[in-house]
């Protein structure tokens, strides 16, 4: 089985703790006993992180998707796809060297898919096995451009099997989340390169450098007039 995340951001230190919710789209490949079928998804999904702590002497953050929540249609109708209510998709962000990206990073993933079956209109699955989700390089959080990938031969199959007479399990996917967070939860976190930040700094001094000398004229001028005044009330 082959599963993958793209995910998207860029930063230089582990973020602090918080909580991300983003727009996903992606594909699910699923196989069993009546073929083989493609279903493109979308929706959003929330990450949680936890704050930075060090292990193994790099800095590493706990992280776990609280909410999923995945629309698609299949040829023979609606599917969707939404976090486990009862089993955690814990995961984690772990610097390669000191407490900077790029880091490693997983995440164990259970999820209930709800698909068309007859002769019901629909049945209700899910797996108990972790969908396990690996990128050997994080280049910052949000991850920008990086891909989750989760390799299982053979592919894992949905619970409960008495209600899967197809024996439909999770072939592949991928996923790809958008840079910009939605609303109801924390915002993704703007990025800055060095470069952009020093420029702001240098643009911010430059305006307090401003400020300063137009008060001095300001002043100066004021300080003229009251002399001017007081030399004709002299005379």
């Amino acid at each position: 089985m082959f599963m993958a995340f793209a995910l998207g951001g860029a930063a230089l230190a582990l973020p602090p703790a918080g909580m991300d919710t983003v727009s996903v789209a992606g594909q699910v490949n699923i196989t069993g006993r009546t073929g083989q079928e493609a279903i493109a998804l979308s929706g959003t999904v929330t990450i949680q992180r936890a704050t930075p702590h060090m292990k193994g002497g790099v800095e590493a953050s706990n992280a776990e998707i609280t909410a999923l929540s995945l629309t698609g249609t299949s040829v023979t109708g609606p599917v969707t796809v939404t976090e486990s209510p009862s089993l955690v998709s814990n995961g984690e962000v772990r610097s390669i060297s000191g407490t900077e990206f790029p880091a490693t990073s997983f995440f164990n993933v259970y999820a209930v898919v709800t698909m068309p079956a007859a002769p019901n209109p629909s049945i209700t699955l899910h797996n108990t096995v972790p969908i396990e989700f690996t990128n050997p390089s994080v280049n910052g959080w949000p991850p920008y451009n990086a891909l989750y990938t989760a390799n299982h031969n053979p592919c894992i199959l949905l619970q409960p099997s008495i209600q899967n007479p197809a024996q439909t399990c999770i072939a592949g996917a991928t996923m790809s989340l958008s840079t910009a967070g939605v609303g109801g939860m924390t915002q993704l976190p703007t990025q800055q390169s060095d470069h952009e930040r020093v420029e702001r700094t240098a643009m911010n001094e430059s305006a307090v450098s401003v400020a300063v000398v137009l008060a001095l004229f300001a002043t100066g001028g004021v300080i003229a007039n009251l002399a001017r005044a007081k030399l004709r009330s002299d005379r």
